[in-house]
């Protein structure tokens, strides 16, 4: 039982993992896309660029605070695994934490 629960984790992760990896690829694709300029936020969907700005905030706000970008090079799987764990862990108590003023 322990193993196949295992198993699931791992799954979840690594699914997780090339979720994360593909919407990477697309953002890196849209790296040229002016954000900011208000006839594209007209042209296109306003969901979307908003969610753009946020990452693109967030990435900024990270390399002020670390001085890197996720581009970095001294970081191995287990270590960007460890990452992606713990944020997933802050994640689960974000939700109880809701929960419990719901």
């Amino acid at each position: 039982m322990i193993l196949i629960k295992t198993i699931s984790i791992i799954f979840m992760i690594l699914t997780i993992i090339y979720i994360a990896l593909d919407l990477y690829d697309r953002i890196k694709n849209l790296k040229n896309m002016n954000i900011t300029n208000e006839q594209t936020i007209k042209s296109e969907d306003t969901i979307l660029i908003s969610v753009l700005t946020k990452y693109y905030d967030r990435s900024k706000q990270g390399q002020k605070k670390y001085g890197t970008n996720l581009d970095r090079k001294d970081i191995d799987l287990i270590g960007w695994l460890n990452h992606l764990q713990e944020e997933l862990m802050d994640a689960t108590l974000y939700i109880e934490k809701l929960k419990k003023t719901i």
